[in-house]
């Protein structure tokens, strides 16, 4: 802060401005020779000019004014090299962001984005040689393995088991929609995605069948039964199915999942009927297994695993519907 001379420092002050001032107009007029300006004086007379305004000024030193020019020459060149940073920092930041566009770019060229795409990207039903050639594929992967247990009089045999589970995929996509109070009406079975669809995956393309879809207001359902054992087949086929949806989701902007249900049979009829069949030994274990597998689709909202309890009377009743000589 700044300090205020005293009275007695400034009377001082004054008769010895006084005195100079003297001293200067005396040795002005009476010098030898007279009306001459020396050195002495012109040092005097700035002395005086330096103490009448030194109340206005804090500090004066030569050496501080150089330490100013010195800071003054370090902050501009601070700044410079500020500037600089910047500069490059922005030509990285706009090559960045290129990179991005163009591989977005990249991307919607890949998967077919864009306004003519988004028109012809849809679902539509399968015509009745893709659902057969679908149900082939199905039905093969649960007849991959062999049964681990001797047959027995009360196992389902090949024929009737490959109808049985027909059946039953049929019966527990109509109770999953009446558990979820959905419009029967609104259930479409057997759709596909349209034949533009194809073309858009740079890995493979493939036919996909789908055994319902449910269009909603907020999303779309597509879904998918594993009535049967699982094998290796199976498990790649809800991968490409799951990747088929992604891709129809980001094309139309909309929500989109697979919903695979998996019946859950009565102990009983499991054991008495299903036991020998290798992978589905374990029905709870199946379950863990697939929600392991599908977890990050499970996660990011692609994937819903849905259990479905069947009791013995419904599956008795599946499996004598399936049995039963036609009247």
């Amino acid at each position: 802060m700044k300090k205020e001379r005293t009275w007695f420092a400034k009377l001082a002050i004054f008769f010895f401005v006084s005195f100079i001032l003297l001293a200067v107009v005396l040795s002005f007029f009476k010098g030898t020779p007279p009306y001459t300006i020396s050195d002495s004086m012109v040092f005097a007379l700035g002395l005086i000019v330096i103490l009448f305004i030194s109340d206005s000024i804090e500090t004066f030193s030569l050496g501080n004014l150089i330490t100013l020019k010195k800071k003054v020459q370090d902050k501009e060149k601070e700044v410079s090299k500020l500037a600089t940073e910047n500069h490059e920092l922005r030509s990285q930041i706009s090559m960045i962001i290129s990179t991005s566009i163009n591989s977005q770019n990249s991307n919607s060229t890949f998967i077919g984005l864009g306004e003519t795409f988004e028109k012809i990207f849809k679902v539509e039903p399968a015509t009745e040689d893709d659902t057969k050639k679908e149900k082939a594929i199905e039905q093969d992967s649960i007849e991959a393995l062999p049964a681990s247990d001797p047959p027995t009089s009360t196992r389902l045999s090949s024929d009737i088991r490959r109808r049985f589970f027909m059946k039953t995929e049929e019966y527990v996509i109509k109770k999953f929609v009446q558990q979820r109070n959905m419009d029967l009406s609104n259930v479409q079975r057997d759709v596909k995605f349209s034949e533009q669809f194809l073309g858009c995956d740079p890995i493979m393309d493939r036919l996909v069948v789908f055994d319902a879809y449910i269009k909603r207001p907020l999303d779309e359902l597509f879904i998918e039964t594993q009535v049967g054992q699982t094998s290796p087949t199976h498990d790649f086929r809800l991968y490409y199915m799951i990747s088929k949806i992604y891709h129809y989701a980001k094309v139309n902007k909309i929500s989109a999942k697979l919903l695979l249900i998996v019946p859950k049979y009565s102990q009983e009829f499991f054991d008495k009927h299903l036991s020998g069949m290798t992978l589905i030994r374990s029905q709870g274990q199946n379950i863990l297994r697939l929600k392991e597998i599908y977890a990050p689709a499970i996660k990011n909202d692609l994937m819903e695993i849905v259990e479905l309890e069947l009791s013995d009377d419904e599956c008795r009743s599946l499996l004598q519907e399936v049995t039963q000589p036609k009247s």
